[in-house]
């Protein structure tokens, strides 16, 4: 990756923690005035008559220490009074909101992700939420996953390797795709005839893309995505047996290799360059 586009994302992470810590939300010039207006908003399905004025003076404390404590820079503690909020009031869109932009101030991405997609199940048109959410993403998914996709060289060089190793070991060997991202690499492998493949993927927002993806391709039968790092795959539990073909462009010590791979697996392809060099090898 290259450092303007490092320097891009690290600003993109820190303006959407700023962006919600100042939405009238977390503004603590207007916190109180939020906090009054919350009960008056709390349906009764989310507490309201059934839960009494206890419930909704809680409600109201429990938002107004989490705000604060997220100002503090606390949040942990912030995330727990949201949470305890949201047991009170499960649907309520100002607590989901600032559950979601504590958790991914935390870094606890994933989360927040959930957390922003279920107000936009209740509201469709809360559109600073849809802003943060996509803000978000963006930070998630590097720039370079687009760039990648369409390196044109590099894919028909990977997909020329693949159908040579899926030839050469059968239909039926077992391919393992580490670090999945959209599946591409998978869905070659499946293309070429392969029926028994792995696909995995550490982080989950690009396993769920990767998912539908491959779905919507139409090769859901052969290919299974997996979201979880390839130091916690287990043999005999993620996978059948050992792999035999690895189509990848991620090998490096951190990988078990070892114990993840046949012996005499093939790896399809290596790059010296993911984005210059057209010019690949292939290697046992």
């Amino acid at each position: 990756m290259h450092d303007q586009e490092r320097r891009t994302q690290a600003q993109e992470g820190h303006d959407l923690a700023s962006r919600g810590a100042n939405a009238p939300e977390h503004r603590s010039t207007q916190s109180q005035p939020a906090v009054a207006s919350a009960s008056s908003r709390l349906h009764r399905s989310e507490g309201g008559a059934g839960r009494g004025a206890d419930a909704l003076r809680d409600l109201d404390a429990l938002i107004e220490k989490g705000s604060l404590l997220h100002r503090l820079g606390k949040t942990e503690e912030a995330i727990a009074h949201f949470d305890a909020a949201r047991r009170i009031a499960p649907d309520h869109e100002l607590v989901l909101t600032n559950l979601a932009v504590t958790l991914a101030d935390s870094g606890e991405r994933h989360e927040a992700v959930v957390a922003f997609r279920k107000i936009l199940q209740l509201n469709p048109e809360n559109e600073y939420v849809r802003h943060q959410l996509r803000r978000l993403i963006s930070i998630i998914v590097p720039f370079w996953h687009a760039r990648m996709l369409n390196d044109t060289p590099r894919n028909d060089a990977f997909e020329r390797a693949i159908q040579a190793a899926v030839a050469r070991e059968g239909r039926h060997a077992r391919i393992l795709d580490i670090g999945a991202g959209s599946g591409l690499l998978s869905m070659m492998a499946a293309r070429a005839g392969a029926a028994n493949i792995v696909a995995c993927e550490r982080v989950p927002i690009i396993a769920e893309a990767a998912e539908r993806i491959v779905a919507l391709n139409g090769l859901d039968r052969a290919i299974r995505v997996i979201s979880k790092a390839s130091n916690d795959l287990a043999v005999g539990k993620d996978l059948e047996g050992p792999a035999d073909i690895l189509p990848t462009a991620s090998v490096s010590r951190t990988i078990p290799i070892n114990i993840l791979m046949a012996d005499g697996f093939r790896c399809c392809i290596r790059f010296r360059s993911p984005f210059r060099s057209s010019r690949a090898r292939s290697s046992t």
